[in-house]
């Protein structure tokens, strides 16, 4: 008898195993969770985005190069760029310049007292980009107003340093290379253009140009 019932509960477990398996089990009936299995695709629910609407990097902000600046006026110029407010930190960088045409007045007869006498005087007029000249030429005491790699340039400086009473001010050619220096700025709002353009008036032969 043991056997009997044993061979029966054999085959019933063999039965269901075979239900189990070929998807008629009364547990694996859609019927039962019909919405479960509805929530697992919803293929209406699927949106592609419009290509405008997908990310795109950020646009490149608008950028000016100011130059050039020599090593007497770096430091003032640096000093009031940094009164302005800029988006981003200025760029520097060292552009060689092939200077062409001095701007300068011929040396007096006190020599080098003299030389620092109107040297004081001129910087009391706003003048940075200024030196006594010490070689060896002809010019040796004079005093150099800048040394400019076009005419126009050397042109506005003289015309300047005319209208504050430098009257005997000169230009004369100048072949030499220099290393000056220039500075790009991003991202400048209009009232730090503004700003910038009014600096740029002491500083006669600096222009404002589109980076490279």
């Amino acid at each position: 008898m043991t056997k009997f019932f044993f061979g029966l509960l054999l085959l019933a477990n063999l039965m269901l195993l075979g239900l189990f398996f070929s998807g008629f089990a009364p547990w694996n009936s859609a019927g039962h969770e019909p919405d479960r299995l509805n929530q697992q695709v919803h293929t209406e629910r699927i949106k592609l985005l419009p290509e405008a609407a997908r990310l795109k990097p950020p646009a490149a902000l608008p950028c000016i190069e100011v130059g050039n600046f020599n090593k007497q006026t770096v430091m003032v110029f640096e000093t009031q760029l940094a009164q302005l407010k800029l988006p981003v930190l200025p760029q520097k960088r060292a552009v060689e310049e092939l200077g062409t045409y001095m701007v300068f007045l011929p040396p007096q007869k006190k020599g080098q007292a003299a030389a620092l006498q109107q040297l004081a005087r001129l910087r009391e007029l706003g003048f940075e980009d200024i030196h006594v000249i010490e070689d060896k030429s002809p010019r040796r005491w004079g005093l150099s107003l800048g040394i400019f790699s076009s005419k126009e340039a050397a042109k506005a400086q003289l015309e300047h340093a005319q209208r504050v009473g430098a009257a005997d001010v000169r230009i004369e050619q100048y072949p030499m290379t220099f290393t000056r220096t220039a500075y790009r700025l991003l991202g400048l709002e209009p009232d730090a253009r503004q700003g910038l353009e009014e600096i740029l008036v002491k500083f006669p032969g600096v222009v404002i140009r589109a980076c490279e």
